[in-house]
């Protein structure tokens, strides 16, 4: 599947997990996970990503899901050299439309509250049916400071 002039892909060998898993742990959110768990995370999950015109990545995420009724989107980044020009709003929207993806009845994520709008445009929303988003911590999450986002 084209998304922008760039590849949709399903499967990745050694050398693109290897460069997902650069590109996540380049975000300050990801910055101190231990590389890896990290690999393994990514090696345990559905992975979606676009190449672009050189087969580089370009944009990625992991999902974790049930095949039916859930699904949670995790670790979604678009590379620096690739942002603010409409290319994640086109793999998200890409990737909500996968034969995996478009027959599952709850699709969630976690994002900063400052990305709240920006995920509404796709149907995302606050409500759970009720349901409370409950954490058990085996170990902490460290204190990350939080970097202003690029604009």
């Amino acid at each position: 599947m084209d998304v922008m002039g760039q590849r949709l892909i399903r499967r990745f060998d050694e050398d693109l997990l290897l460069e997902a898993d650069r590109l996540v742990r380049a975000e300050w959110w990801a910055a101190t996970r231990d590389p890896e768990r990290s690999r393994a995370a990514l090696r345990a999950s559905r992975l979606f990503g676009l190449l672009d015109v050189e087969g580089r990545l370009s944009a990625f995420v992991r999902v974790l899901d049930d095949g039916a009724f859930k699904a949670l989107l995790l670790d979604l980044v678009v590379a620096p050299g690739h942002r603010g020009r409409g290319l994640g709003r086109a793999f998200v929207a890409a990737l909500l439309a996968t034969p995996e993806m478009r027959d599952i009845d709850h699709v969630e994520l976690y994002c900063e509250p400052a990305l709240e709008d920006y995920y509404a445009r796709f149907g995302f929303s606050r409500r759970a049916g009720g349901a409370l988003f409950m954490r058990l911590e085996r170990r902490p999450s460290p204190e990350i400071p939080r970097q202003e986002r690029p604009r």
